[in-house]
């Protein structure tokens, strides 16, 4: 994966250099233990393209619920979530820490319920 740019940073670059945002054509949603985003056992990142709520005060929420595919080994404990530019590979453009950390383990079904994930930034 290529050296993450935050949304901090390229709004930043936008409003005081004048370059301009590069808007992805989706957004992806990671999950992530202590060891970083999970990988194998049935993962894969979900597209959650129009599923967030316009901004209030720099932050926003899921106004959808959102849900992984079923994990066929244990995924650890989910203690981060992440808005990514691609299915794969690509950029992470944000983190946020879920508010309650849970495990997944093998055969449950891992989902957010409308408002339990919340994306903010202060410039």
């Amino acid at each position: 994966m290529s050296q993450a740019r935050t949304v901090a940073d390229n709004v930043v670059d936008m409003l005081f250099s004048l370059v301009p945002y590069p808007m992805p054509q989706s957004i992806w949603l990671s999950l992530h233990n202590e060891n970083g985003e999970i990988q194998g056992g049935n993962y894969s990142r979900v597209n959650v393209t129009g599923k967030f709520a316009l901004s209030r005060n720099g932050a926003t929420s899921n106004m959808a619920q959102i849900e992984f595919p079923f994990p066929s080994i244990g995924w650890g404990t989910i203690s981060q979530v992440g808005l990514c530019d691609a299915e794969t590979e690509g950029n992470i453009l944000m983190l946020a820490d879920v508010e309650t950390p849970f495990q997944a383990p093998a055969k449950t079904n891992v989902f957010f319920s409308i408002g339990m994930i919340n994306f903010g930034i202060t410039i």
